[in-house]
Parts: structure tokens; C-alpha cells; sequence
């Protein structure tokens, strides 16, 4: 399987997670929220939170209905809350102003930093990426009930490469992955957790099958063109343009939130259960460009790697040496190259770790 970070899709014009934080702080600020960014990255800050995009966004949703927030948080929270009232002469807790508009502002940017990206840079890559896996020789990819071994599933790109490619889950917004299948012709061999209704696509992560001869490509935190609707989640049929994200669009556009309590509901709870399946089944993960600061992903390999002796894990990140420590004594398990996805020398090194069946 592949686990892809922001450092991902950097190659290919989608901004990493630092300059898209860069563009969110900017964006307070030229909005009059200038106080309220330096109060959410101080307090963050403090208590060795990341003030990165995705912090400061589940910051900007909650004061939206803090109420609500502090019971799906716990008894800690209402209690710190309350703490926190009697320190202001029991001030009411209370939606911050214009924090709705806000939110929608923020996604229209990710929307626009997300939506064209370099898709020439990202055919090349993922071409070489997959027929290196197609290549990488007699490597146990995944445990098969009837021949004990299986390397993987085969794709002929029409006109092009014999690939293989690999279950995908990601943290990121676009849409690299799902356009990258659909230009090479291989649509039909990608399977994103929608299924046609009407003229609908409408989510049903439940259908996601290990093993199914398919590529599953699973989104953790969301993406531009997932929306709540009605009683479901929707995708578009097509990446829209940018005049479909009107402010009701963008109002449903899907951005999951980070936070460990979220994990315990839907669609939430599927998702995060079939990484932890993945890792409990699959024996090599190859991860690019994650930083290793979601609790609840980082508690997912850490449990993985505990449970599953085969797992093999190795990390491509430019500062995979350093952000592995973020992992505790877990991290120890997994080969890093400090390298940045893309690079032409990655490939070889990648296939050689493979292989070699490193650590």
C-alpha cells in the first residue's frame, strides 16, 4: 500500500502543508483577523500543537459552535471551558464573528491551490513510481490465500507501461491520483468509495474490498470535490470548474477533522478502520511526504507495526530522518530517505529498499 502526505503531490504545483499554512495566515490577516490568527498559533504553540493549515482550520470550526465542540471533546475540555469563564467573570462561550465566512474563504483557497494540478509531471511520476513496482522483483506485496504470495495488481496502460500499483490512502485534497488514473485510460481500475446513483456518485466506503484487483484510493481528510448532501456524501462527476464552487458548494465541501474523537463516527470511524486493516494485513507501506503529526494516523502505524510482524515500512520525505521522531520508538521500525518524492535518483533507491527488504 501507499500512504501519501502533502509532500506528495508537491511535485506537481499542489502546495505543501507549510505554504498552504503560509496562505491561510495571510488570508486572516488581509480579513481583519490578524488577532485571532496570532491567539490560535500562540496557544497552539504552547502545548506543542502544529499551528499548520489543517490546526488552525479545526480552531476556526469550532469557535463556529463551541458548544457542540467542547461535548464532542469530553470532559476535559468542559471543564477547562468552564475554567476559562470563571477567568473572565463567567463570560458566555459564544460563536466568534464572521468565523463562518471565514471557513468559506479558506476552502475557495484550497480549492484554487488544489484544483489544476501539473498532471504532465504527475503522469511521468506516477508512471515510473508504479512500473517500478511492476519491476521491483520477487517482493512480497501482499499475502494471498492461494498461492501463499501475490505481487500485486497488473495494469497495461493502453500505448504505454505494464504497471502495478498499490491500495493508496492519502491526507491530501486533490486530485492528482484520480486524474493521473483517468488519463492513462485506467479509470475503471480505481476505485475512490463512490458508486453511481441516478446521475449521482453517492459514498459507500463499505465497499472498499482488500485485495479486489482494483486500486483503492482512500481519503482520510477529505477532498474539493467531496460534498455532504442531503442525507449522503457526493462527488462531482467531473472536476468541476471553478465557477460550480458557489458558496452553498463550498459550504459542503468536505474537509475531515483531525482530531483523535472524531475517529469513533462515520464516515470517519470506515476510513480509519481500513487503514488499520491495511496495516494488520499488508506487509510493505510505502509512505511519501506525511510529517507524522495526526494522532490518530500515527496511532494506526504504531498499532500496525505492533501487531502485524510482516509490516515493512518505508518513509520518502526530505525530513523523514527528523519527522519520524514524532513517532516515538515505533519509528525506529521504518527505513527513511531523506529524499524528496520526484527526484530521479528515488526510484532506484526506493526499488533497491524493496528489495532488499529494508529495515
Amino acid at each position: 500500500m501507499l500512504f501519501l502526505g502533502a509532500g506528495a503531490s508537491a511535485p506537481f504545483g499542489i502546495p505543501t502543508m507549510q505554504k498552504l499554512t503560509e496562505d491561510v495566515s495571510r488570508l486572516l490577516k488581509d480579513k481583519g483577523f490578524e488577532d485571532e490568527y496570532r491567539s490560535i498559533v500562540s496557544a497552539l504553540t504552547r502545548f506543542n500543537l502544529t499551528p499548520d493549515f489543517e490546526g488552525i482550520f479545526v480552531v476556526l470550526n469550532a469557535w463556529t459552535d463551541p458548544r457542540r465542540t467542547i461535548h464532542e471533546l469530553g470532559p476535559f475540555a468542559a471543564v477547562m471551558a468552564n475554567e476559562l469563564n470563571k477567568a473572565k467573570g463567567r463570560a458566555r462561550i459564544k460563536p466568534k464573528k464572521g468565523f463562518r465566512k471565514l471557513i468559506l474563504e479558506i476552502k475557495k483557497l484550497l480549492v484554487q491551490k488544489c484544483r489544476n494540478p501539473n498532471m504532465s509531471a504527475g503522469v511521468q511520476t506516477y508512471d515510473k513510481l508504479f512500473e517500478m513496482l511492476a519491476t521491483a522483483g520477487d517482493v512480497l506485496v501482499r499475502l494471498n490465500q492461494r498461492t501463499g504470495l501475490q505481487t500485486g495488481n497488473f495494469i497495461q496502460v493502453p500505448g504505454g507501461p505494464r504497471l502495478r500499483t498499490q491500495d493508496i490512502f492519502t491526507l491530501n485534497y486533490d486530485l492528482v491520483i484520480e486524474r493521473y488514473f483517468a488519463e492513462r485510460g485506467i479509470g475503471d481500475n480505481l476505485y475512490t468509495g463512490f458508486t453511481p446513483r441516478g446521475m449521482e456518485f453517492v459514498y459507500r466506503p463499505e465497499a472498499y474490498t482488500y485485495a479486489s484487483g482494483k486500486t483503492n484510493l482512500i481519503k482520510l481528510h477529505g477532498s474539493i470535490d467531496q460534498f455532504f448532501r442531503k442525507d449522503t456524501i457526493e462527488k462531482a462527476v467531473a472536476p468541476p470548474e471553478a465557477s460550480y464552487y458557489t458558496k452553498e458548494v463550498l459550504g459542503e465541501m468536505m474537509i475531515y477533522p483531525v482530531q483523535e474523537k472524531y475517529v469513533t463516527r462515520n464516515p470517519y470511524f470506515q476510513l480509519y478502520s481500513l487503514l488499520r486493516h491495511w496495516l494488520a494485513t499488508d506487509v510493505l507501506c510505502i509512505i511519501i511526504g506525511y510529517s507524522f503529526r495526526d494522532e490518530a494516523v500515527n496511532n494506526a502505524f504504531i498499532d500496525g507495526l505492533s501487531s502485524n510482524a510482516n509490516l515493512k515500512m518505508i518513509y520518502v520525505s526530505p525530513n523523514a530522518s527528523r519527522d519520524i521522531l514524532n513517532l516515538g520508538n515505533a519509528g525506529r521500525k521504518i527505513h527513511c530517505m531523506d529524499r524528496n518524492f520526484g527526484e530521479d535518483e528515488i526510484l532506484g533507491e526506493l526499488k533497491n529498499a524493496i528489495e532488499n527488504w529494508l529495515p
